[in-house]
């Protein structure tokens, strides 16, 4: 799933394609979406932040040749410390671990030059149901309408898409909650 998230959001339009002075990639984990990036855009500055320094090192992978700095840390205290305007702000799939992923949004486009761009993923609120169902354990997930009516409130060129993709676990049922890093 990240995978083609990382496709989908990396193929999306941008504003000075091209010509990114700074972007900041949120939880650059994998590094799957700042590899889809840096085949499409020239970045002079990227800002990598993810919890772990050792996960950061797949992210740093695809910045070989790139001017880079990484931002260990919390996203929300990561964000307290960015002094710098940033012309692109991307995440993908890591907004369902924010506590309140609207007051981050928020506070993340006060940093965002004015053609400034925020390319995000993250899952729906039927994400892991089964699980949820029969765990009565999980984390909240917000429907598509309410980051639609969010973003059309703090961003001018908005779009929310919605897709359901269903997972076959065939082997075993519990590969479903364990983690295999993609290659």
């Amino acid at each position: 799933m990240q995978k083609s998230d990382c496709s989908t959001l990396g193929s999306l339009s941008i504003p000075g394609d091209k010509n990114t002075t700074i972007s900041w990639s949120l939880v650059a984990g994998t590094g799957l979406l700042t590899k889809a990036l840096t085949a499409r855009i020239e970045v002079q500055h990227w800002l990598l932040n993810d919890l772990n320094a050792t996960i950061l090192e797949r992210a740093e992978q695809y910045l070989e040749h790139q001017t880079y700095t990484k931002l260990i840390g919390d996203i929300s205290e990561v964000l307290s410390r960015i002094t710098t305007p940033l012309d692109l702000i991307t995440s993908a799939s890591a907004l369902q671990w924010i506590e309140d992923p609207f007051l981050l949004l928020s506070q993340a486009q006060k940093h965002l030059t004015p053609q400034g761009a925020l390319l995000i993923s993250t899952f729906g609120e039927r994400n892991l149901h089964e699980l949820r169902t029969l765990t009565g354990r999980g984390l909240r997930y917000f429907p598509a309408s309410e980051y639609r009516k969010f973003c059309a409130e703090y961003f001018s060129d908005v779009k929310v898409d919605e897709e359901e993709v269903v997972l076959q676990f065939l082997r075993y049922p519990t590969s479903c909650i364990t983690y295999e890093p993609p290659v």
